[in-house]
C-alpha cells in the first residue's frame, strides 16, 4: 500500500479527505449539542479530544495537499513531517473508521440524553407542537418565546410576522368579535378561515424579572355549540310564548264551554218543565200535581243559584228516565248503562231525544239499545211516533249533544226514515264499572 505522500491527487487520498472533512463537521456538531445540553466534564472532555483527533488528521491531510500538489514546494519538510506523510494511506483510513465509531457513539449519548432529560429544544419542540397559541414576551412587547400555533394566528389576522407582542394584542382588540364582553384582559377573535380563539393576557414574575404572556385556546366547536344553544333558547323561548297564548285561549274556551253547557242545561230544564206542563194542561188526571209542584221548585232552586237544592238527584241518568216519564214518554232501556263519561252522554241524549219525540212525533214510548262492539259502546235510540217529514236539523240540543260526543272521542248519526233513530257510538274506557239498567 502506498503513503499518503504518493498517494496524493489520487482516487483514495480524495477517500480519505472527504471522510475526514464529514467527520470534522460531526465532530464540531456534537460537542456544540453537548454544550448546549450542559454536559459535564466527563462528557465534554472526551468529545474535544475526539475533535482534536479528528482536527489532527484533517490539518495532517491539507498540509499533504499544499506540500505535494504545490510547485514549488512552500517550504522543507521536517523530520516529523517526512514520517508522518511516509505513513500509508490506510493508516490514515484505519484512524478515520476509529474517530467515525467513536462519532456514532457521542451521537448516541446525544440521543439517548435528549430522551431522559429536558433540553431547551425539547421544551421548544414540545411548545411548538402544544394545541393552544403560547407567547412570552418582555414588558416592552419583545417576543422571547412564541410557538409555532402562536406565529401562524399573527400571520393570518395581521398578515404580519410576530415581532412586538404588544402590538398583536392592540390588533386582536380591533379584530375582537362583536358582541363578546369577555374582559379587559380577555378577547374572542375569529379568523378569515372561521376559528373562533379566545385570547388570555395577564404576567408572571421569573428569576425576579417581569414578563408578558399571551395564551390563546380553540373555542370553534365551544363557539358553535353555544350559538346553537342560543339559536334553541330563542326558539323555546317562542314555543313559550305561544304556549302561554294557548293557555290564555284554552281558559277562555273552557269558559266559552262552561256558559254553553250552563245554557244547554237551563234549556233542556226550561224545556222539560213546559212539557209537564202542557202535558198536565192536557192531560190533567195523569199528572200528580204534588209531584210538577216539586219539579217546578227544583227548576227555580236551578234557575236561581242555591247552594242547596230540595232533592239533590243521586243519579242524573235516572232522573233523565222520571223527567222523560213526567211528559208522557216511557224510555226502556236494552243492555248495560256504563258511568262516567259515556253516562253523561246517554243521560243528555234521553233529555234531549224524549223532549223531541213528545214535542215534535208525538211519541209516548222511547227505546234505547246498548251493545259493546270492537270495544266500543254503540246506543240506538228510536221512538213510536211519527217519522220526521225531512231531514233532523241538528240545532240546539242536538247539536250540543254532537259536540260531546265528539268531545268524548265518539261518533253520532242522526236518521229520519223509515222512522227516526239516532246512534252514538262511544268508547268504552269505563267498561269495568258498567251497571245494568232495564
Amino acid at each position: 500500500m502506498s503513503s499518503i505522500q504518493s498517494a496524493a491527487g489520487s482516487f483514495p487520498w480524495y477517500l480519505v479527505c472527504l471522510i475526514s472533512l464529514t467527520l470534522m463537521i460531526g465532530q464540531i456538531a456534537v460537542l456544540v449539542i453537548m454544550l448546549h445540553q450542559g454536559r459535564g466534564k466527563s462528557v465534554l472532555i472526551p468529545a474535544f479530544m475526539q475533535f482534536l483527533a479528528g482536527f489532527f488528521v484533517y490539518t495532517a491531510l491539507m498540509d499533504c495537499a499544499v506540500l505535494f500538489l504545490s510547485t514549488p514546494k512552500p517550504y522543507p519538510l521536517t523530520a516529523f513531517e517526512q514520517w508522518l506523510f511516509a505513513l500509508p494511506w490506510g493508516v490514515y483510513l484505519g484512524a478515520e473508521i476509529l474517530l467515525t465509531a467513536a462519532l456514532a457513539f457521542g451521537i448516541a449519548g446525544v440521543l439517548r440524553y435528549r430522551r431522559s432529560h429536558l433540553t431547551p429544544d425539547v421544551i421548544r419542540e414540545t411548545v411548538n407542537y402544544l394545541p393552544a397559541a403560547i407567547c412570552v414576551c418582555e414588558p416592552d412587547g419583545t417576543v422571547l418565546l412564541a410557538n409555532l400555533k402562536m406565529d401562524g394566528l399573527c400571520r393570518t389576522l395581521t398578515k404580519e410576522p410576530l415581532n412586538n407582542a404588544l402590538k398583536l394584542w392592540e390588533k386582536l382588540e380591533q379584530l375582537r368579535e362583536r358582541g363578546s364582553e369577555e374582559g379587559k384582559d380577555q378577547l374572542m377573535v375569529r379568523t378569515p378561515k372561521g376559528e373562533t380563539w379566545l385570547f388570555f393576557r395577564d404576567s408572571f414574575t421569573a428569576d425576579g424579572k417581569e414578563y408578558e404572556q399571551i395564551i390563546a385556546e380553540d373555542m370553534t366547536e365551544q363557539h358553535r355549540i353555544t350559538e346553537e344553544l342560543a339559536s334553541e333558547n330563542h326558539r323555546l323561548r317562542e314555543v313559550q310564548a305561544r304556549m302561554r297564548e294557548a293557555a290564555v285561549r284554552e281558559r277562555s274556551l273552557v269558559a266559552a264551554r262552561e256558559i254553553t253547557n250552563a245554557r244547554m242545561t237551563v234549556h233542556n230544564q226550561m224545556g222539560n218543565v213546559l212539557l209537564v206542563g202542557k202535558y198536565y194542561m192536557d192531560h190533567p188526571e195523569n199528572i200528580d200535581e204534588a209531584e210538577l209542584l216539586r219539579l217546578l221548585e227544583y227548576n227555580n232552586y236551578f234557575l236561581l243559584g242555591e247552594v242547596e237544592q230540595p232533592d239533590p238527584v243521586a243519579d242524573p241518568f235516572e232522573e233523565a228516565l222520571r223527567t222523560a216519564a213526567k211528559i208522557g214518554v216511557t224510555v226502556e232501556v236494552t243492555g248495560a248503562v256504563p258511568k262516567g263519561a259515556a253516562r253523561e252522554i246517554l243521560t243528555q241524549a234521553v233529555l234531549q231525544c224524549s223532549a223531541n219525540a213528545a214535542r215534535h212525533a208525538g211519541a209516548d214510548r222511547m227505546t234505547m239499545t246498548l251493545t259493546e262492539e270492537n270495544g266500543e259502546l254503540k246506543a240506538a235510540v228510536t221512538n213510536n211516533g211519527d217519522p220526521p217529514a225531512g231531514p233532523v236539523r241538528e240545532t240546539g240540543g242536538l247539536a250540543a249533544l254532537r259536540r260531546e260526543t265528539e268531545a268524548a272521542g265518539g261518533t253520532m248519526t242522526v236518521e229520519s226514515r223509515p222512522v227516526f233513530l239516532l246512534t252514538l257510538t262511544l268508547p268504552t274506557e269505563d267498561r269495568g264499572k258498567s251497571t245494568e239498567n232495564g
